[in-house]
């Protein structure tokens, strides 16, 4: 391998694995801040009063017409308080029905911070990035490796 494609090939791998690095931090953050939610969190049953339509993130093209449903959720805290929030998370087809039973997560101290108890909702962010990352660093070590695996290779 020349010199110049062991210098690319390592600045690639120091460029794909440092990205990775940064991104399994943020999923480690992501993690820390779905936990301490979880430990002081509350459950309430919700209700889900509406979908709201919204343009998905993927059709950037004003020709398309793709969708997704956000559903908005409504429940009382243990202190009677109404509150109602939209999720973060859209689909298509919608995941939830109007007038559908939900379980929900607040924070008593934030309560307009709430979400729904499921899986998804919680943990999907994290793990996209933490998957992202793995990647990324991943492909970043093999990059490493070879440049410096041919570097000490003299035939070449």
């Amino acid at each position: 391998m020349s010199g110049s494609n062991q210098k690319t090939l390592k600045v690639v791998g120091i460029t794909f694995s440092s990205i990775g690095f940064l991104l399994l931090i943020v999923t480690g953050v992501l993690g820390f801040n779905t936990r301490s939610f979880l430990e002081v969190a509350k459950k309430a049953e919700g209700s889900v009063v509406e979908l709201i339509r919204r343009r998905s993130s993927n059709s950037s093209s004003s020709t398309s017409r793709s969708y997704v449903f956000h559903p908005v959720i409504q429940f009382e805290t243990a202190n009677g308080e109404a509150v109602e929030f939209e999720s973060n998370r859209g689909s298509n087809p919608p995941a939830f029905q109007t007038g559908q039973s939900v379980i929900v997560l607040y924070n008593p101290e934030e309560v307009n911070q709430a979400k729904i108890d499921s899986f998804w909702d919680l943990w999907l962010i994290a793990m996209i990035t933490g998957l992202n990352g793995s990647v990324f660093f991943f492909i970043g070590v093999v990059l490493l490796y070879f440049a410096i695996r041919q570097g000490g290779d003299t035939t070449s």
